[in-house]
Formats: structure tokens, sequence, C-alpha cells
């Protein structure tokens, strides 16, 4: 949440596309831009996936335990990979559909869901008679 909130703040991304361009146009490979665009969303996805195994196989029993919470986790990562490809200009849905529409109700969503699963946590580890003894469980 820290990353996105910094790179939002910062248009980091704006930057980065930037110093990109410039990059291609510099190494004369501007020209085959699609072509390695999608080629790095490719490698990104696998890359991502691993990730999110290894993720999901360390952390199952947290995950488990608090669904709503990785939902919210859950569709920040996807929100995340289709920017990316909406960013690459990849056309996920067709030559004139962009994925753009509903990226940031996505967004919105994850982080609604991560407020609700952080607020359900809090609830049922602090209940009504610690917050009276001032206190919470332990």
């Amino acid at each position: 949440m820290f990353p996105l909130g910094v790179s939002k703040g910062l248009e980091i991304q704006t930057l980065l596309i930037l110093a990109g361009r410039a990059i291609a146009r510099a190494c004369q490979w501007y020209d085959y831009r699609r072509a390695i665009q999608l080629l790095v969303l490719i490698v990104l996805l696998f890359v991502a996936g691993g990730v999110a195994s290894l993720f999901v196989r360390r952390q199952w029993p947290f995950i488990r335990t608090h669904l709503t919470m990785a939902a919210g986790v859950g569709t920040i990562f996807v929100y995340c990979l289709l920017r990316a490809a909406d960013i690459n200009h990849v056309e996920l849905l067709g030559p004139d559909r962009s994925t753009s529409a509903f990226l940031w109700p996505m967004e919105a969503l994850g982080l609604v869901l991560m407020l609700f699963g952080s607020g359900k946590a809090l609830a049922s580890r602090y209940s009504a008679a610690s917050f009276e003894a001032g206190r919470g469980q332990q």
C-alpha cells in the first residue's frame, strides 16, 4: 500500500514512462516498442504469479482466517497487473477497448475490502469488555 501511495503522490509512473521512451528512442528500438512491451508484460505476469504462489503458500494460515483482507490484497494485485497492461497499451479486451474504465473501481474495491478486513480483525481481537478494562486481549 505504501509504495502505491508514494508512486501516486510523486507520479513516479509518469517519470518511468518518459524515461523508457527516451531510452527507446536513443537505442533505436522505439519502433519495436509494442513487441517489447508485450514481452515485458509476459515476464511480469510469470514473476508476479510465482511471487503470489509463494506468498499464498507461506501465508495460508493467515489468509484462511482473514478472507476479506486477502480478497482485498488479491484485488489490488490483479489491479496492478491490469494497470501494467494498460500502461503498456496491451489491449486485453480487444483493439478498441481499454481496461481503464474499470480500473479505478477495482482499486477502490480492493482498498475497501482491506479496510473492512482490518476492521473485522481488530474487532475480533479487541472485545468490548477488554476496551472497558483498558486493554486488548493478550
